[in-house]
């Protein structure tokens, strides 16, 4: 990296160059002796009478340079403390002007120096130390210059033409507050600049706790059964690759605080078994993570499975005694409503919460000879729902019998087939 001295370093250097290559084309008979360039800015040039032939090798314009700028770690702690350096990296925007009040002059100059950046898109590390050392004795700006260390900076200066419109230089030249002259503009990227001063150290680590694992990670091809009646003891079968090993639970996402142990089918941990804890009905999802004790407790997730569901079916109490008839109660009409209102109640498993979407699905069990059977959707609102009842307020349905469905988030009640003819028979209720 280099020192604080680099911008000045670096024109430097590109003067020099430019400094050379007019001197070397012999052209002094025309353009007059030297000095040819200097570094001063427009305002500091402007002639009241003759016009010196020269160029103006002027730093106009800083700027970060992007791709270096977030290449290291944060420098500060999270005191403040300054912990590393990060160099500054900053773009250099040049105006090359010409001057000179005879004709030509100053397009000659501009010619030859063009061509000369033309020739050097790097800044070689044997031109930068070219300049800084010969021919010697060197002059105090040079030998201050020289500790900037410019030709040792990890990344090469590259010098290219940098494009201004018209209006880009009007805007320029009317800022300077000068008659306009012949202008080229040039950026050299990139400037590295770094503090020398030492950061502040950190103690060594006293204990290191390194854990190296080959871990497999789980994943989940299929969840059997899918759709899973509620119950008040359910297990799930899971089918995929890496299912087993130490600290595999199955989470569910509804109740994650209670992770079960996984029971392995076979051989191969390809197929596994675990237990459904309380979980709301609805569409659950679940999961394998891996856990392992990596310093101190709790146990850290290693790795996890994709994520899988199945439905959990709400399932219609029936009463504990024969005929075990299902418990949903059709109240009175209100015939003060328009159209009348039935309230219709029904008790499930499991508890439901109000935050559910709960909905009666009704299906005309004896339709009319030659009729399409009827089908009517309630939704509950949440104050209809109350733990394991929930009050739905029908209207439209014509009396008959109808087998009755609940669905909470996207799961439905199953329905009962008679054994004899195998059509749907319950649970029903007349209306």
């Amino acid at each position: 990296m280099s020192t604080a001295l680099a911008i000045a370093a670096t024109t430097r250097v590109l003067g020099a160059l430019i400094d050379q290559a007019i001197q070397s084309a012999d052209v002094s008979t025309v353009i007059g002796p030297p000095p040819y360039l200097t570094t001063k800015a427009p305002d500091q040039l402007e002639a009241a009478t003759a016009e010196a032939a020269q160029l103006s090798l002027f730093l106009y314009h800083v700027t970060y340079n992007q791709g270096w700028r977030e290449i290291d770690l944060p420098s500060r702690n999270s005191a403040g403390t300054s912990v590393t350096y990060p160099p500054l990296a900053l773009d250099l925007h040049y105006l090359l002007i010409a001057y000179g009040d005879v004709e030509y002059v100053p397009q000659i100059l501009l010619g030859l120096a063009m061509q000369a950046l033309h020739e050097t898109p790097f800044l070689y590390r044997q031109q930068i130390e070219n300049v800084f050392s010969s021919p010697p004795p060197l002059s105090p700006l040079d030998s201050a210059l020289a500790t900037a260390d410019l030709a040792d900076q990890v990344e090469m200066i590259k010098v290219t033409p940098e494009a201004l419109s018209t209006e880009d230089l009007s805007k320029l030249w009317t800022a300077f507050g000068e008659k306009f002259r012949p202008t080229v503009g040039y950026e050299a990227t990139v400037v590295l600049i770094q503090s020398s001063a030492p950061p502040q150290s950190a103690l060594p680590v006293t204990t290191r706790n390194l854990a190296v694992i080959q871990l497999s990670e789980p994943s989940i091809a299929s969840v059997s059964p899918l759709y899973v009646p509620w119950a008040s003891s359910l297990s799930l079968t899971l089918t995929g690759a890496n299912l087993t090993g130490p600290g595999t639970m199955v989470v569910f996402d509804n109740n994650p605080g209670s992770p079960q142990l996984p029971q392995p089918v076979g051989q191969g941990g390809t197929e596994i078994t675990a237990t459904v804890p309380a979980l709301p009905a609805g569409i659950n999802t679940l999961r394998l993570t891996q856990q392992l004790s990596i310093g101190a407790p709790p146990a850290k997730t290693v790795a996890q499975s994709n994520v899988s569901l199945f439905y959990l079916q709400p399932v219609i109490r029936q009463d504990s005694s024969p005929p075990n008839a299902y418990l949903i109660t059709v109240g009175p009409v209100d015939n003060s409503q328009t159209p009348p209102t039935t309230p219709v109640t029904v008790e499930l498993d499991p508890a439901l919460e109000t935050t559910q979407q709960v909905q009666l699905l009704l299906n005309q069990l004896d339709p009319t000879a030659g009729d399409p059977p009827l089908s009517f959707a309630f939704d509950a609102a949440s104050s209809q729902i109350s733990a394991n009842s929930v009050t739905f307020t029908t209207s439209g349905v014509p009396a008959g019998s109808y087998l009755v469905r609940v669905r909470v988030d996207g799961a439905e009640s199953v329905l009962v087939t008679d054994p004899v003819t195998g059509a749907y028979a319950s649970p029903a209720v007349t209306m």
